[in-house]
This record gives structure tokens, sequence and C-alpha cells, in this order.
């Protein structure tokens, strides 16, 4: 039966397995290791790529964040709205006024006369023009009440440097611990 596989009549199935397995396990053990070493080369290739990627970007971050701390941030508030206005004004003022003018006076006036009987009243026509020069002292001492509502519609400019904000601190730190990262790493 054994003559009809093509196995020798003398040697059993198993110690031909075991020739087999003696005469190919080193060659099977170096392909393993071959493979293993370069698995491990290939390995730390990529990880010293990756350590170079990360120390050029933790680098230029910390630039970037340097750059930012020296910024100004620029806003335009809106303030719409109203603001009431209730005040109390004080006005207290001396000065002199001096008047210098011809004041015309015109009309009639009757002028009562008296007879002893009766009371006549006379009409006098009058055409005068009288000159008036004086120099006329002036006390103002008056409180002028203002009450109104205000309408405002501005747009402000509001310019915060970060190097004066709490956030520089933070900035701070962080761009110093990534430039430690980019050196070390």
């Amino acid at each position: 039966m054994s003559e009809t596989r093509g196995e020798p009549p003398d040697e059993p199935p198993r110690s031909r397995f075991r020739a087999l397995q003696s005469e190919w396990t080193p060659a099977i053990l170096l392909a393993l290791v071959t493979l293993s070493l370069a698995l491990h080369a290939y390995t730390w290739v990529q990880v010293g790529r990756v350590r170079r990627n990360v120390r050029a970007q933790a680098l230029h971050l910390a630039g970037q964040i340097s750059a930012a701390r020296v910024e100004v941030i620029a806003v335009e508030v809106p303030v719409r709205g109203r603001i009431p206005v209730r005040t109390d004004i004080p006005l207290k003022a001396r000065f002199s006024a001096e008047v210098n003018t011809i004041v015309p006076i015109r009309g009639d006036i009757e002028v009562p006369i008296n007879t002893g009987f009766t009371i006549f009243r006379l009409p006098v026509p009058l055409d005068l023009k009288v000159p008036v020069s004086a120099n006329v002292p002036v006390n103002v001492d008056e409180t002028l009440p203002i009450s109104t509502t205000v309408e405002l519609d501005l747009r402000l400019p509001v310019e915060i440097p970060i190097a004066d904000t709490p956030l520089d601190a933070y900035l701070e730190t962080l761009e110093t611990q990534l430039r430690k990262l980019g050196l070390e790493f």
C-alpha cells in the first residue's frame, strides 16, 4: 500500500515530515527574522519621519503664536439706543450791557384839565425821539432744566492689544512648551 503512494516502504510518514521540518526550519526562521528586522527598520524610519514632522510643526506653531502675541484685535462695536438726559444747568453771570439807541415815541395822550366845573380831556399828539445812552448792569441767576432723549447710532472702533490681555500669559506658556517640544523631540 505504501508503494502505491510513492513512499519508500521502510520509512514511516512521520519521520519523513521530521526530516523536511529539520531541513526547512532554519530557512524559515531566517526568513522570519529577516522580515521582522525589515519591519523594525521600516517602523524606525517612519518614527524618525514623524519626529521630524512634529519638531518642524511645533517650532512653526510656536512662531505663529509668538507673532499672534503682538497682534491687535480690532473690532467695530455697534452702539444703538436711546439715552435719557435729565439735568439742571445753573446759569450765573454778571455783565453790563451798553445801550445806545434812540427811542421813538408816537401817540396821543389825553391831558386832564380841571376847570372847576368839569374835567376836560385834551388830546395832545406826541412825536418824539428820545436818545438813550446807558450802561445797564445785568445779573443772571437762573437754573435751566434740560430733559430730553438722545438717539445713538454709532460704530465705535475698539482695539485690544493681545499683549494687554490675560490671554497673553497663556499664549506665552503655550509658545514656551511648543519650543521645548520642538527642541526635545
